[in-house]
């Protein structure tokens, strides 16, 4: 799997300069208390065109790019494609063995096996449910004792199902959506359109988790149709970056902090300092700090 190192603002904005337009010198961060001259972007923005950044974004948009999934074919060649940009707008290659790539190792894992069993009953994976394995990483044998219907696991000042419902310690099950009546009005909103409560199960999902459900289930009347539009959801966790601690981190949910940030920040430092010549840097959304 190979990532691009600057940002797809910063490519666009590449196919439209060359080499020679850029004036931003190598060398080391300045101190957050730098005095030095910001670069006026404007001359810069100006050469961008509608029609360029339509022909761009169309390419990489297209099906030929078949969605630029994450460690999949079309990642890859959209990557190449974004390189070749590049590399006509006269930027240095100063990726990992001076390309325009920076190797990343990534994983992928899934679940060995899955199986629910009920009163002798076995129900299989992707045909009688499905899970997400993203969002449950390890779950040992479990075995349920009590399962409370929850209607739709809304609790909203408008309609509420757990009322009189005590969860805690219990599996909960629940419909998806929310209650409508037979002319198509919610019983949340009052009217034809839908209520948040229908457009976001994981918010169910948290409300169960707050009121101390062990588990959810929720009923999906377009389970066939669910599992064929998700396939690749319901089959592995996804790809993650093999020994990183800051992936780890984000995984389970913990903002970064600054010590997880510097040693990218430093390692970004040598490679900018290590080319001779005129240099771009793009970060997104750093501190002021970093960015100095």
């Amino acid at each position: 799997m190979k990532l691009l190192i600057s940002s797809f603002f910063l490519l666009l904005l590449s196919c439209t300069l060359s080499a020679q337009d850029l004036n931003i010198k190598s060398g080391a961060p300045s101190a957050a208390t730098s005095t030095a001259t910001m670069l006026d972007p404007r001359p810069f923005g100006n050469t961008i065109t509608s029609e360029e950044i339509k022909t761009l974004i169309t390419m990489l948009a297209s099906d030929s790019f078949q969605g630029r999934e994450t460690g999949e074919p079309g990642q890859r060649l959209a990557a190449t494609y974004i390189a070749a940009q590049m590399k006509a707008a006269g930027l240095p290659a100063v990726g990992d063995r001076n390309t325009y790539f920076q190797d990343v190792r990534l994983e992928k894992t899934n679940w060995k096996d899955i199986g629910i069993l009920a009163e002798g009953q076995a129900f299989k994976n992707r045909e009688d449910f499905f899970v997400y394995p993203a969002f449950i990483r390890s779950e040992p044998v479990t075995a349920v004792k009590e399962i409370l219907f929850v209607g739709y696991g809304v609790d909203d000042p408008a309609y509420n199902d757990y009322k009189d419902a005590s969860v805690e310690g219990k599996v909960v099950v629940f419909y998806d959506g929310e209650p409508m009546d037979n002319k198509g009005i919610s019983l949340i909103t009052k009217n034809s359109f839908r209520s948040k409560w229908a457009m976001n199960w994981r918010k169910k999902v948290e409300l169960a988790q707050k009121k101390g459900a062990t588990m959810v289930l929720i009923i999906d009347p377009m389970l066939k149709e669910t599992v064929k539009n998700n396939r690749k959801l319901i089959n592995t966790f996804g790809w993650t970056p093999v020994d990183s601690q800051a992936a780890e981190k984000m995984a389970n949910g913990i903002a970064l902090n600054d010590d997880d940030r510097w040693p990218w920040l430093d390692a970004l430092c040598d490679a900018i300092n290590a080319v001779e010549g005129p240099v771009i840097a793009s970060c997104s959304a750093l501190k002021e700090v970093y960015r100095e």
